[in-house]
């Protein structure tokens, strides 16, 4: 182990019905990086993160105790040799995981 970390996943509740579209253009356009999206925006990234997002209903959210409207799940890589390799990769991943951890978080 060299300490660095290769892979990261996080996952939130929120009281605002976000897309992933919207999430990865929060974080990809002040540093001037290219957003894909698909899924009508429920999966986006831009080079080496993904973010997917589903509905959550019955539980609050994470961070200000309102009724949860959305569950994202960001995913990202930091060991790659270029993005478009490994976004089919990614979009596989968030593809398998998202239903498995929002379930887990108890959002339908």
């Amino acid at each position: 182990m060299d300490g660095n970390t290769a892979l990261a996943v996080d996952g939130r509740r929120s009281s605002q019905d976000e897309t992933a579209a919207q999430l990865a253009k929060r974080y990809a356009d002040p540093a001037h990086l290219k957003v894909w999206a698909q899924s009508g925006g429920r999966i986006a990234g831009y080079t080496g993160t993904v973010y997917g997002t589903t509905s959550c209903h019955g539980t609050q959210s994470d961070r200000d105790g309102q009724p949860a409207r959305s569950y994202s799940l960001e995913i990202s890589v930091n060991h790659y040799t270029e993005a478009k390799a490994v976004r089919p990769e990614l979009e596989k991943l968030m593809r398998a995981l998202l239903p498995k951890a929002a379930q887990a978080r108890g959002c339908q």
